[in-house]
């Protein structure tokens, strides 16, 4: 049976919006602490390979040219910029090295 890839990816971006509020709430926060901003970014990392999981599975099911493939790659774009931000956020209060992403979008 086929998947509904267009209700998955629609969820999908959908929760990764809600994600999205919630992270800026807690980047915004002066006084959010550190263990906080840790379980943040676990939870962003583990929600961006769940989708990464997603995408490849539908990659595998439709042609890389299908319009839910770019809808699919936006919403990724969601969860790599929000993963980078919320990284660079522990970063800072760990004192280390933020991220720094190239031109390419590489690292």
């Amino acid at each position: 049976m086929a998947r509904d890839w267009r209700s998955i990816i629609r969820d999908q971006g959908e929760l990764a919006r809600i994600k999205i509020k919630v992270a800026t709430t807690l980047l915004a926060d002066p006084d959010v602490n550190l263990e906080t901003i840790s379980r943040l970014h676990r939870d962003v990392e583990e929600k961006a390979k769940q989708f990464d999981v997603i995408f490849l599975e539908m990659s595998n099911e439709l042609d890389l040219e299908h319009p839910l493939v770019d809808a699919a790659l936006s919403v990724e774009r969601l969860w790599s910029g929000m993963s980078v931000s919320v990284a660079n956020r522990v970063s800072k209060m760990a004192g280390t090295a933020p991220i720094e992403l190239r031109d390419d979008g590489g690292m």
